[in-house]
């Protein structure tokens, strides 16, 4: 799990080298992809789809001919811009700094960029919510957050989604339930392994990406085997 890359008190070369290293080490796969049986296989997801993302991360996935989940909060896209490249990524750091998502300065990712991504075959469009609203709050509109996202998606990509990424990570037993009946996949934290695509009947864990790149890093043994105890407490808890 990923989230900005852009003003993340690294440099681009630091994501170069981890998507790198993953790369080479690692299957690199989309929910439903084979698994091979004895490698440990990585679904790479990206939060938000933050202009970033078209501007950094997806020319690495093509350096590196590899692919990615974007994570789309549907309210916030633009068809497209004028608006150069630079300001937006300004008004990126604006957004994040204020909370605030809506369309001034076209912080986020254009309807025509996540299309032209898609289309390429490197990048996989997922709901991230309508607002990227907290699925749990009750005051939430869980028929925009989960069914609307999926429409405006299908309706401006002309692919319908198969998974959906919890806002925050956020979710409950019957929240998870719900999404399922119109994704595939659903993909909260958790910071487990997911033994397969199915085990949980679509139900994903993700880990922090943000552990590990910035600072250069890589999961060590110890990290493995505390994701894949987390997977059980996770399930026992039903979490």
């Amino acid at each position: 799990m990923y989230h900005r890359v852009h003003g993340a008190g690294t440099t681009a070369n630091s994501l170069r080298q981890h998507l790198r290293y993953l790369t080479d080490h690692h299957p690199v796969v989309w929910p439903g992809d084979p698994l091979p049986r004895k490698e440990l296989s990585v679904c790479l997801t990206f939060d938000d789809a933050t202009v970033d993302f078209f501007h950094e991360v997806y020319p690495l996935l093509d350096e590196l001919d590899t692919k990615a989940i974007v994570a789309v909060p549907t309210r916030y896209i633009q068809v497209v811009t004028e608006i150069p490249m630079q300001a937006r990524l300004e008004a990126q750091g604006a957004a994040l700094m204020s909370g605030d998502y809506t369309n001034a300065g076209s912080p986020l990712c254009t309807w025509a960029e996540l299309k032209l991504m898609q289309a390429t075959g490197r990048v996989q469009c997922a709901s991230h919510g309508h607002g990227h609203a907290d699925l749990r709050d009750p005051h939430t509109n869980l028929d925009e957050e989960i069914t609307l996202s999926k429409r405006l998606l299908t309706g401006n990509l002309g692919v319908a989604p198969q998974s959906f990424v919890f806002p925050y990570g956020n979710t409950r037993p019957e929240i998870t339930e719900r999404v399922l009946t119109e994704y595939r996949y659903a993909m909260r934290i958790g910071t487990a392994l997911n033994p397969g695509w199915d085990n949980n009947g679509g139900f994903l864990y993700r880990v922090d990406a943000e552990h590990f790149w910035p600072q250069g890093k890589v999961w060590s043994f110890t990290d493995l085997v505390t994701y894949r105890l987390k997977y059980l407490s996770n399930r026992l808890r039903n979490k």
